[in-house]
């Protein structure tokens, strides 16, 4: 049987709109999408359903502090989007210990 977090769930997506920590695994089962206003830091693994994506609002903040995203199930999703609006766009940063793996690359960004 497949786990339930292997596959996108679009009733299941995830909306951040304030300060959020995540410090312990999570299996998320459908997009996660980070608001102007919000900011996500991870420091865990954080495993994507295949086919989802991050998208990170103007004025939202992604921080990748030694977690890791990636597909639990083997599969790929499709990475991070960082939206931009005018002068404004959305900020994703990242230690050096953090990892992004399993994200499907078309031939054009390889």
């Amino acid at each position: 049987m497949t786990p339930l977090w292997c596959d996108r769930d679009s009733t299941q997506d995830i909306t951040i709109r304030d300060t959020v920590v995540w410090e312990r695994i999570m299996y998320l089962r459908g997009n996660l999408y980070i608001e102007a206003g919000g900011s996500l830091s991870i420091r865990c693994l954080a495993s994507m359903p295949a086919g989802s994506h991050i998208y990170i609002a103007p004025g939202g903040k992604l921080l990748l502090e030694g977690g890791t995203l990636y597909q639990s199930c083997g599969r790929e999703w499709q990475g991070i989007i960082i939206g931009s609006s005018g002068d404004k766009a959305g900020v994703f940063e990242y230690t050096d210990d953090a990892v992004v793996r399993d994200v499907f690359l078309d031939d054009s960004v390889r």
